[in-house]
């Protein structure tokens, strides 16, 4: 009798032991080829994703670049210092110039050149010391290729001359200081140009991000220009070879390599010396113009020829470390290979064990289940019935409709997989949690994933599941909310913000102004009110109607909103009166930002087809502490600044004048 009993066992043992021993035997040849293949493609992704990455930070600095350019283009002082040259306004502007300097420190210098090529303003980096060039040592620039290319393009557009190294009394600069000049031309309301602004970009900034961000142990990371010279080497003795006129290039180094390069814009291949992946990089892009002319040349090199400039971005594996990566992952797998055949006859015999418990509790589950079906059916809710290890004992019908899973799909699969909150981890999950301490428990919300990815908010209740006094299972029964949880957002909404613009109404911005002058208080910072009037509104209610009246509140509020930052706070404070909470930020930068504003709103010409007029805004400022210590003090001095603005004229920005 105990022959017969574990005669099935033994059956089903070697049933699986026999075809499994076949199975090792021929992984055993297959082995070598799997690990090289596997560790190919991941080698392989590895490389590419580090092109990728080098790409996206040169393609991330030239935005930046491009960014300060159109700022400073777009500067009010700029464009005061075009029509009034007076001291003052020169001040301005070259304390901006200077800003942008000391605070970016990646620009050699930036100018601004009259349309005669005359330098106006110049500020030099002077190493660590930025400074203002007197106007007795400002040079004139008609004769240089980037004034003229650069007075050629079209307003908006912007010039980019090659990389090279800086050239100064026709010499090569020492020590090296790669560069690259970026220009714009300058233009009034009317389109005439009225000069250029040009910055002397270092280009040692983007090459040492890049060689920062990308050099690794293994790969040898480089940057060709379009001719095959180095810009980034290994070596750094063999870049700049098109400047120091040798012959220094990739292709006399891997000319199989420069073939395949050739043919396409990106790519990946192995050659005899090893893994090359690449990446052909325009710097000049959407609304730059690349230079046309010569490169400033080194008495005696040839000029380079920038037509059709481009960077060739690289990395190079050589063949000895792909050998050496290969074998050793080889050993691993062999390794792994033999530890593998000494467990797996006990593990197949456990699994054997398993695999009987399985099919006997199946069958108990199935005689389970159809009694339990008949209920659960009829349940208007979601219902989930699992067993002590959190795998699928069934789910009712609500429960397919609500998740997009049939039965079937899940069953004995564990809930962690498609709830991550019941996912077993270090940290408790919340069916182990529940199982503890024996209670049952309510959550709400609580968010599910169905099937097509989407998640739904439910309210969800769980509780253990008893089998003759002992802790079995759980039981979890949830209900959709979805829409109930919408109606309350929205009824948080409109107790918070103007119905009309959208913006924060007047309860919510003195709720915020109390916490933004509460955390300036603890962490002695500065936080900049701005009271802000649209002028003459009464005028356009009266002239057109409440109904234009209205799209200009609204109008003004999206334009307002469009320019500020998220850590600042808009709102709608009454009539046509909005308030600005500027955290962090004292008078003099939040002058400048009300500027920006004021002059925004007024040159944008926030205009309705009705209206046919520019609009204009008064503005007053306060600040903490300045004026005051609580948010009622300093709106009040906010206030009493814009009547100050629109009794001397409307248009203009005050700042309150500080308690003494």
């Amino acid at each position: 009798m105990a022959k017969n009993k574990k005669a099935p066992i033994q059956y089903l043992f070697l049933k699986a032991a026999i075809p499994a021993c076949i199975i090792m035997g021929i992984m055993i040849f297959f082995v070598h080829f799997v690990q090289i293949s596997a560790e190919k493609k991941l080698l392989l992704a590895q490389e590419q994703n580090n092109i990728k990455i080098g790409k996206k930070i040169i393609s991330q600095s030239f935005q930046s670049i491009l960014s300060d350019l159109r700022y400073i283009t777009s500067s009010g002082y700029l464009k005061y210092f075009i029509t009034d040259q007076s001291d003052s306004t020169r001040n301005n502007l070259e304390q901006e110039f200077l800003t942008i300097v000391n605070t970016k420190k990646i620009y050699d210098q930036i100018r601004y050149l009259d349309p005669k090529g005359m330098e106006l303003i110049r500020v030099n980096k002077n190493q660590e010391h930025p400074t203002i060039v007197a106007k007795d040592l400002l040079q004139n620039k008609r004769d240089r290729y980037y004034f003229q290319d650069t007075m050629t393009i079209p307003c908006k557009e912007i010039f980019i001359s090659p990389l090279d190294l800086n050239i100064e009394h026709k010499q090569i600069e020492r020590p090296l200081k790669p560069m690259i000049r970026f220009g714009m031309p300058v233009c009034n309301a009317q389109g005439h140009k009225k000069g250029i602004v040009l910055s002397n970009y270092l280009g040692s900034n983007l090459l040492d991000y890049v060689r920062k961000s990308l050099a690794k142990e293994k790969s040898q990371l480089m940057l060709l220009n379009d001719e095959g010279y180095w810009l980034l080497s290994p070596k750094p003795k063999d870049e700049w070879g098109f400047m120091f006129k040798n012959d220094l290039r990739f292709q006399n180094s891997f000319s199989e390599a420069w073939k395949n390069i050739q043919t396409e814009a990106k790519g990946q291949f192995f050659t005899s010396k090893g893994l090359f992946t690449y990446q052909i990089i325009y710097p000049a892009h959407e609304g730059a113009l690349a230079n046309k002319t010569p490169l400033p040349v080194a008495p005696g090199l040839p000029a380079l020829e920038t037509e059709n400039y481009h960077w060739i971005l690289l990395l190079h594996l050589p063949q000895a470390e792909i050998h050496t990566i290969l074998k050793k992952h080889l050993y691993w797998g062999l390794l792994q290979l033999g530890f593998t055949c000494l467990i797996i006859f006990p593990l197949l015999w456990l699994l054997t064990k398993e695999r009987i418990r399985v099919i006997n509790a199946r069958k108990r589950m199935k005689q389970a289940n159809e009694f339990s079906k008949a209920i659960a059916t009829q349940i208007g809710e979601g219902l989930i019935v699992l067993d002590f290890h959190g795998n699928f004992l069934m789910i009712n019908r609500m429960a397919e409709k609500l998740l997009g899973w049939q039965e079937a799909e899940l069953f004995h699969k564990h809930i962690g997989l498609l709830i991550p909150e019941f996912k077993e981890s270090e940290k408790e999950s919340l069916l182990s949690s529940t199982i503890k301490a024996n209670a049952c428990r309510r959550i709400e919300p609580f968010y599910i994933p169905q099937k097509d990815g989407q998640i739904i908010p439910v309210s969800l209740t769980i509780s253990p599941m008893y089998n003759q006094g002992t802790v079995t299972g759980a039981i979890i029964i949830f209900q959709d909310i979805a829409e109930r949880l919408l109606a309350e957002e929205q009824l948080k909404l409109a107790a918070s913000h103007d119905s009309m613009t959208g913006a924060k109404n007047r309860a919510e911005l003195e709720r915020l102004m109390d916490l933004e002058i509460e955390q300036s208080a603890r962490k002695k910072t500065a936080c900049t009110f701005l009271m802000i009037d649209i002028d003459y509104f009464k005028k356009i209610n009266d002239s057109y109607g409440h109904l234009v009246g209205d799209q200009v509140l609204k109008e003004m509020s999206h334009y307002i909103r469009s320019t500020l930052r998220k850590s600042d706070i808009f709102g709608r404070y009454g009539g046509e009166e909005f308030v600005i909470i500027l955290p962090q930020e004292d008078l003099q930068h939040s002058r400048k930002i009300a500027e920006r504003l004021r002059l925004g709103i007024k040159e944008n010409s926030l205009q309705n087809n009705t209206l046919k007029k520019a609009m204009t805004v008064s503005i007053g400022l306060a600040s903490y502490p300045e004026h005051g210590r609580t948010s009622k003090d300093i709106l009040l001095q906010a206030d009493e600044a814009l009547y100050i603005a629109k009794k001397q004229g409307r248009d203009r920005i005050v700042t309150a004048p500080e308690n003494q």
